[in-house]
């Protein structure tokens, strides 16, 4: 009841001071003159177009970006979306040349506030209470008391997610089109039909819950459960079980994000259990205004329940990601290598190296379109005993997605996918397109 209490007041104090601000800002200051796309963003703020006011801002920014009047309204329409670490930047841009803004400074307070900085909030409130003579913001000792109540609770929280689904897969076993083919130690062989692209709808169900507990304000540790389960109506054996359970911590210092992951993911097919892949990951990454850089190293094994084909793998990964007029783009560099612990299957090993790119945009408040396209190319080593020679491959990837946010909790996901495997070897080449749909409820 204590916690329900503490978020409800955290929820109405940063509505006051987002008020506050907002009327504030027809208040006559030389520096928050001059600024024609900065007026405009204040102007659609005070009619509550928050949303219109944030577009404006981002399509203005990269060309204002600077100018004091205009971070400052960039700061507000950012807070009014939720996009806290974007006005923290601007607001510390306004702050630097104006220390004396009053404005500003309870504006960044907020937002440090908001984002969990629960130290650097502490710190500008406290600034501001010094420099406000007149009293204008009253509500400042209600949040250093709420600051301090919010150190104090250090509980943890639960998150789950429940996913019903149906969709469509054309080759649900990564099969091939071609009913005959050579095999240089054979010739010409005729495939049985299992290794012919079969196509067939599934239902799909999913279930997720997660724990995050925090131990400071930058620092937290975290557990995750999921399982996904594909029916497929006319080939049972397709059917299929995902699981992933994880451990791990995530910390902040400065601009730097780093997290370490403990995974385990088995994998079942046709309700047979076929794989177990388990490892632990490693990341960091440092964000620079609208720009972030991150790195990435994955530790795994892949057990088979065939033990022959058991493999051991490293991936290493390096990403830039720039955030520009509401649109998120990431571009991901993959290195990596597998290799099979049985010598006799020496020819399931790769050498591997891919590149990715992704971008997401959020259409208003609730909805969100990611796109991504991805090419792997992978080197197999030794000589295959089928075809005595080596395998290459060349895999091209493109995945849509679309979330809506249709009602509180409720969510409706529709996502396409699309696989293109070019090998020298024809038994491993293939295509395949997955189109499915979901609604999704959160608790």
């Amino acid at each position: 009841m204590e916690d329900r209490k503490i978020l409800r007041a955290r929820h109405i104090l940063f509505l006051v001071f987002f008020c506050l601000a907002c009327g504030q800002l027809i208040s006559p200051r030389v520096h928050a003159q001059g600024s024609a796309p900065g007026n405009k963003i204040l102007a659609l703020l005070k009619q509550k177009k928050n949303q219109q006011a944030y577009q404006l801002a981002l399509r203005h920014q990269s060309e204002h970006e600077g100018d004091t009047a205009f971070d400052f309204a960039f700061a507000l329409a950012a807070q009014s979306m939720r996009e806290h670490h974007r006005a923290i930047f601007a607001l510390e841009r306004v702050l630097y040349d104006y220390p004396q803004w009053l404005e500003a400074r309870y504006a960044l307070a907020g937002s440090y506030f908001a984002s969990g900085n629960l130290g650097a909030a502490e710190t500008e409130f406290k600034q501001l209470a010094t420099q406000d003579k007149q009293g204008q913001y009253p509500d400042i000792a209600k949040f250093l008391d709420l600051i301090q109540k919010r150190r104090k609770n250090t509980t943890g929280s639960w998150h789950s997610q429940l996913q019903l689904g149906l969709g469509y897969d054309d080759n649900a076993n990564s099969g091939i089109n071609d009913e005959f083919v050579d095999i240089p130690s054979l010739g010409q062989i005729q495939l049985f039909d299992t290794s012919l692209a079969q196509e067939d709808y599934f239902i799909q169900t999913q279930a997720q819950a997660s724990y995050a507990l925090p131990l400071n304000q930058q620092h937290k540790v975290y557990a995750l459960g999921k399982f996904s389960y594909a029916d497929y109506q006319d080939n049972p054996e397709m059917t299929r079980l995902y699981g992933d359970v994880s451990f791990g911590w995530q910390g902040k210092l400065n601009q730097v994000k780093s997290n370490l992951t403990l995974f385990y993911r088995p994998f079942w097919l046709d309700h047979s259990h076929y794989l177990d892949y388990w490892g632990a990951s490693a990341s960091a990454s440092y964000q620079l205004n609208k720009h972030e850089f991150g790195a990435s190293l994955i530790l795994a094994q892949q057990t088979f329940d065939d033990g022959d084909l058991d493999k051991k793998q490293a991936l290493l990964n390096f990403w830039y990601q720039i955030s520009v007029l509401g649109v998120s783009d990431r571009l991901t560099l993959t290195l990596g290598k597998e290799e099979a612990e049985d010598s006799d299957f020496e020819y399931l090993g790769r050498d591997l190296w891919g590149l990715g790119y992704q971008a997401q945009a959020y259409l208003g408040s609730n909805i969100r379109v990611t796109a991504k396209v991805n090419y792997i190319r992978s080197d197999y080593q030794g000589i295959h005993p089928l075809f005595d020679d080596v395998r290459d491959d060349s895999l091209w990837s493109a995945e849509l997605s679309y979330q809506q946010l249709f009602a509180r909790r409720w969510h409706w996901l529709l996502k396409a996918n699309y696989l293109d495997n070019k090998s020298n070897f024809v038994l491993y080449q293939y295509d395949r397109t997955v189109v499915s749909s979901a609604i999704r409820y959160d608790f």
